[in-house]
C-alpha cells in the first residue's frame, strides 16, 4: 500500500486566518479572491498581500 498525502485546497476563511500561528506557512485564497494571501510573521502579526497581473505590461504586481 502506498502512502500518499494529498493536501485539500479550500477557500480562505476567517476561521483559517484566526487559527494561524506564528511561523505558519502562507495561506492563499482559491475562492472568490484568487491572489489574496495571508502571511503570519514569527511574532504572530498577520498581513495580507494581493497579487495580480497588470493588464498593461502583464507583469506580476503586489
Amino acid at each position: 500500500m502506498q502512502d500518499v498525502s494529498v493536501k485539500r485546497r479550500v477557500a480562505l476563511s476567517t476561521c483559517a486566518i484566526e487559527k494561524m500561528k506564528a511561523g505558519d506557512t502562507d495561506k492563499s485564497d482559491i475562492g472568490e479572491y484568487i491572489g489574496l494571501r495571508v502571511m503570519c510573521s514569527k511574532a504572530g502579526a498577520k498581513s495580507f498581500v494581493y497579487r495580480y497581473r497588470s493588464p498593461i505590461d502583464n507583469s506580476l504586481k503586489k
